[in-house]
């Protein structure tokens, strides 16, 4: 959450508009605009009938979804004129401000003065309504709705019990309404007067759903056998799930579950999941959204300490940890635990998916996610995306070969469905069906893939299911990312320092979103490198859907240079927030986009290199831009790595070490513009087969 700085300057209060409107319950008012330092003042009275005295009061100050509005709320059932110093209730959160008055002082009859302050013009509608507390249980998710403008409160009580290691708030929202303007504050109840806001919530984070609020024991916040209130809100209407929930050592889980969970900067979140057959091959695959977490698994029991896991996986930004069925039939255990550490704090998806060892993998596609993964030569990997009668089709999918050659194909398959809804005959695509006719196929020699559909799929409805069969073959060894975009103007995650690779076409814009959890992030840098064309960049913390009108930082460098954008705490605030990102095609382009993020006392996550893929980087100043690839060759094989730094404006240099981040002092192998190139070669004493490399790189003093 972004908070900011507020100068109150008594002063000018005289600019404000001098008569009280009045406020009518559930009621918003007209779109208000206010000028620099100007205020607006209101008046609402409690109904004398309507049993409201059992309620909360609540205050929702809401500005227009496309614009950079603040407003702030003073509330005082005293001074008709409230302000920072005199109101009993303040509200200075960056955006749309909630404020609450707690039930015990709503009285009927009773009178309270608002004020409205813009410290920059902004607009907004102000709502006044009442609100009962709900029960929240542990372990049960409430789905409802929130109407724009309106809130809810809610109560849950920790139970005291031993063991109890974390407390989590989760507010979720599916993908489509993931741009809304959400508001939540969960604050502990130490009296009955207490009300949750800005001022008083434990720190509330980002997740990729929604928000998370965790608070870990040792906390100031934390406790048991105690309550906890939660205020949400929305500016647009939503769909939402709230949980709450303790965790003691682990959480159970499914396989095939979606898991969407934050690991605080050295703290692991652990999982317990069960396998009903040891004949089949187990997958543990996280994809970060920021930070740079590890997996760690282990057979039977949950070990103290990470270094007594069994299995373990860590020194890639997205990781994967497959368990051969050989493997555990050797450990007899039907239960596995599987911790995520976080080295620093690092928002993630976790799913555990187990499929025959010798058999076709196959995954659900869901829009605006991407999966990565590696191929065997030949393989034939299959992901389905069904088909709805709601749905206009407008789909890109998008493989990326990361290292090696990966191709991409499409089948759309349709079949009748019983009267249970259960497929009469399955819809199936083998890899031997790839060059039959009716096939869409990408087999670009380059390492972006690509395959377009559109139209609509009103026949995909009662007795009729439609399904896209997507089919990424291997044409060697290789890793690759597929991504599913779902419309023109649709969002698409960012994970830190990983480079996305895409088109523009002309005068079409491309929409991207990422979200740190960090509060420890000290700058943020987004960088587009035009592969071909120019396409420019637009960057919000504000507009989901940015563009040159309303971005907060745009870059528009010509053709060939890349744009970039920097976010700095000491200028910019608090970056522990969801960002927007835009690329706009002054003509048709292909680009790689990545962004990565500097951290108080923290080594920045390195950004991955990929086979054969060139990345064009820059860098200022005392400014360290850090690279990484990783290896996995077999061991008797012979094998020799290139490097080649090509300078294309001022002189840089870098060092390259093995499984070690190498300084100035310590490396093994330099790089520079006078020697422009490294190959290291399987009979060099330093190489291992299977390892990541370390590439910091810096502006050259000479």
């Amino acid at each position: 959450m972004i908070y900011k700085r507020i100068w109150w300057v008594f002063a000018l209060l005289s600019l404000g508009l001098c008569q009280e409107e009045e406020l009518t319950t559930d009621t918003a008012t007209n779109l208000t605009r206010l000028e620099d330092r100007q205020t607006r003042h209101y008046k609402f009275v409690v109904p004398s009938s309507g049993g409201q005295e059992d309620r909360y009061l609540v205050f929702n100050a809401v500005p227009p979804d496309d614009e950079f509005s603040d407003p702030d709320i003073f509330i005082s059932e005293k001074n008709n004129r409230p302000t920072f110093e005199n109101s009993e209730w303040k509200c200075q959160s960056y955006g749309q401000d909630i404020c609450v008055v707690p039930k015990e002082s709503v009285k009927p009859g009773k009178t309270f003065y608002v004020t409205v302050y813009c410290q920059y013009k902004c607009e907004y509608t102000l709502t006044a309504l009442f609100r009962r507390e709900l029960n929240l249980w542990e372990g049960i998710g409430i789905d409802s709705k929130l109407l724009p403008g309106k809130s809810r409160i809610y109560r849950f009580r920790v139970p005291k019990e031993q063991n109890v290691k974390s407390i989590t708030v989760n507010f979720e929202l599916d993908f489509v309404h993931k741009a809304s303007s959400l508001k939540m504050f969960v604050t502990r109840v130490r009296d009955e007067s207490t009300v949750p806001s800005a001022e008083n919530s434990v720190k509330v984070m980002p997740s990729w759903l929604g928000l998370m609020a965790k608070i870990y024991e040792g906390d100031k916040e934390f406790c048991t056998d105690c309550d906890y209130k939660v205020l949400l809100s929305s500016s647009e209407e939503v769909d939402y799930k709230l949980t709450y929930g303790v965790d003691k050592n682990y959480t159970n889980v499914k396989l095939d579950d979606l898991i969407f969970d934050v690991a605080e900067a050295s703290q692991r979140n652990c999982y317990r999941v069960k396998l009903e057959e040891s004949d089949l091959d187990m997958e543990v695959f996280v994809k970060p959204f920021s930070g740079d977490p590890d997996i760690y698994v282990n057979p039977g029991e949950l070990p103290d300490t990470l270094s007594k896991f069994r299995y373990s996986s860590s020194g890639k930004v997205e990781e994967s940890l497959i368990i051969s069925a050989n493997d555990i039939k050797k450990d007899k255990k039907k239960r596995y635990y599987i911790c995520i550490y976080g080295k620093e704090s690092s928002a993630y998806q976790l799913t555990i998916a187990t499929y025959p060892h010798e058999g076709m993998r196959t995954y659900p596609l869901t829009c605006g996610y991407t999966h990565t993964m590696n191929i065997d030569s030949q393989e034939f990997i299959l992901f389905t995306y069904p088909l709805y009668d709601t749905e206009d089709v407008n789909l890109t999918f998008t493989l990326i070969s990361l290292t090696g050659d990966a191709d991409l194909y499409l089948k759309q398959c349709e079949t009748k469905l019983d009267e249970f809804g259960t497929e009469k005959e399955a819809c199936t695509f083998k890899s031997e069906e790839r060059y039959n006719e009716g096939i869409l196929k990408s087999l670009n020699s380059s390492a972006v893939d690509m395959i377009r559909v559109s139209g609509n799929s009103k026949k995909c409805t009662g007795s009729v299911y439609c399904v896209f069969m997507v089919g990424v073959y291997g044409t060697v060894n290789s890793r690759f990312s597929l991504t599913t975009a779902c419309s023109t103007k649709h969002l698409t995650p960012l994970a830190e320092s990983v480079p996305f690779f895409s088109t523009v076409d002309l005068q079409q814009t491309s929409y991207f979103v990422f979200t740190i959890a960090d509060p420890k992030a000290t700058s943020v840098k987004i960088q587009l490198v035009p592969r071909s064309g120019d396409p420019d960049l637009y960057v919000s913390r504000l507009t989901p859907f940015c563009s040159a009108i309303d971005a907060e930082y745009i870059s528009t460098t010509p053709e060939s240079v890349p744009d970039t954008v920097v976010y700095d705490k000491s200028r910019d605030g608090l970056l522990n927030t969801t960002y927007y990102v835009s690329v706009f095609g002054s003509t048709f382009a292909t680009y790689s986009l990545v962004y990565t993020v500097a951290r108080e006392g923290l080594q920045i996550v390195p950004i991955e290199l990929y086979d054969g893929v060139p990345s064009i980087g820059s860098v200022n100043g005392s400014e360290t831009v850090l690279y990484r690839f990783s290896i996995n060759f077999k061991k008797e094989e012979e094998h020799q790595v290139k490097i080649f730094l090509a300078p294309l404006n001022g002189l840089v240099s870098g060092y390259v070490e093995v499984d070690n981040i190498p300084t100035a002092n310590k490396h093994s192998w330099l790089i520079s513009a006078y020697e422009n190139s490294v190959i290291i070669t399987s009979k060099d004493t330093k190489y291992k087969p299977v390892a990541a490399y370390y590439l910091p790189m810096y502006l050259s003093l000479i």
